[in-house]
């Protein structure tokens, strides 16, 4: 190839062209491997690549340094409190919570008050 030397065209085929290649977004899993293996072995991206099949070395530490860095508490293994899937976790748990209740026969404290027209029907019908 013209204005490429040898090592370039292996590194862009080992990085982007082989068919070999895992393509798809990295799952929580994923994530949560690369931070073991980050905190048992270090930065040796080739070696953790080895456990993540699919995955050039390359791909690993861009994703490590761009995203696990930002969300992920690295000591403690867990979400930041602070990052967007954080707070969307958050957001689902809610929603279910809610949508739980709502399914439940007795609503606690986000049962519906009733308004002031149906007290006073109420109280209509019972004086009859």
């Amino acid at each position: 190839m013209k204005n490429r030397s040898g090592k370039q065209v292996r590194e862009r085929y080992i990085n982007k062209l082989d068919p070999l290649i895992n393509k798809e977004s990295f799952s929580e899993s994923e994530d949560k491997k690369i931070i073991q293996l980050y905190h048992s072995i270090g930065p040796r991206w080739s070696e953790i690549s080895k456990f993540l099949n699919g995955r050039p070395e390359n791909m690993v530490k861009n994703r490590f340094y761009s995203h696990i860095k930002k969300h992920y508490d690295i000591e403690k293994n867990e979400l930041k409190p602070g990052s967007k899937k954080m707070k969307k976790r958050l957001l689902d748990k809610r929603k279910t919570e809610l949508v739980k209740r709502k399914n439940d026969k007795m609503h606690g404290p986000f049962k519906k008050k009733k308004t002031k027209r149906e007290i006073s029907k109420k109280k209509f019908l019972q004086a009859q």
